[in-house]
């Protein structure tokens, strides 16, 4: 059995939080929930590692400077946005700056949240495995002696 999976929730509010939780329940996977008022604590948990996923609720263009940090502290984390119905231009932003998925708040259930997490984590695991496949293929080809 897979060990269970760390999500990080990161600004979202109480009455979210409880919707969240219980969509996470439905997901055929044993989580770990933990979560945090702000982008501080939230870098704190990342730095210490296990987190497995973090889902961000996204404030805007208020909150783009602070997800860049956390991108650029945890790259090999997937990062999941929540936003507002009304706030595509923020999601869309997010997915620039290198979040996995966006899912809106208001017409989120537990089989999108579930699959949208599902599908983030296995993208980056892929993603770290290409970077790291190309690393080696070019500290090969970096040390080979003769030119091919």
């Amino acid at each position: 059995m897979s060990k269970p999976l760390s999500v990080l929730l990161i600004g979202v509010s109480l009455d979210d939080l409880r919707g969240i939780l219980e969509m996470l329940r439905d997901c055929r996977r044993e989580i770990q929930v933990a979560r945090c008022e702000c982008f501080e604590e939230g870098l704190a948990l990342v730095l210490r590692g296990g987190i497995d996923v973090v889902l961000l609720d996204f404030p805007g263009s208020g909150g783009a400077v602070p997800f860049d940090h956390l991108r650029r502290a945890a790259p090999d984390i997937p990062f999941i946005v929540l936003t507002a119905g009304s706030d595509d231009r923020a999601a869309h932003d997010a997915m620039r700056r290198g979040a996995q998925d966006y899912l809106v708040k208001e017409r989120m259930d537990a089989e999108l949240l579930c699959r949208a997490i599902r599908y983030a984590v296995e993208r980056r695991q892929a993603e770290v495995a290409l970077r790291h496949s190309e690393a080696m293929y070019r500290r090969l080809v970096e040390n080979l002696n003769e030119g091919v």
